[in-house]
C-alpha cells in the first residue's frame, strides 16, 4: 500500500516553517552568553549545566534565561 505524505497544498507553509527553524538555530547558534567573566556558546556553557555544584549550575541557568529573556521579541516572532 502506497501512501503519500507529502501535498503540493502544504509547500508554502514548509518554506516557512524551514526559514523559521533557520532563524531559531541561528540565534542559537550565534549566541554568546557571559559567564563567570567569560564569554561562551550555549555549547560551552552547556556544561556548567550539569556541574556538581549547585550553585555553579544556577549560575548557568540563569545565563541562558537572561539570554533568552533579552531575545524574547525575536523569540516570540519565530514562535507566533
Amino acid at each position: 500500500m502506497k501512501i503519500k505524505t507529502y501535498s503540493d497544498i502544504i509547500a508554502e507553509d514548509l518554506q516557512q516553517e524551514k526559514k523559521l527553524i533557520g532563524e531559531y538555530f541561528s540565534l542559537l547558534g550565534n549566541a554568546v552568553i557571559e559567564f563567570n567573566g567569560e564569554k561562551m556558546s550555549f555549547f560551552q556553557l552547556n556544561r556548567y549545566t550539569i556541574s556538581k555544584d549547585r550553585s555553579e549550575r544556577k549560575q548557568a541557568y540563569e545565563a541562558i534565561s537572561s539570554y533568552y529573556s533579552n531575545h524574547e521579541d525575536k523569540l516570540d516572532d519565530i514562535f507566533d
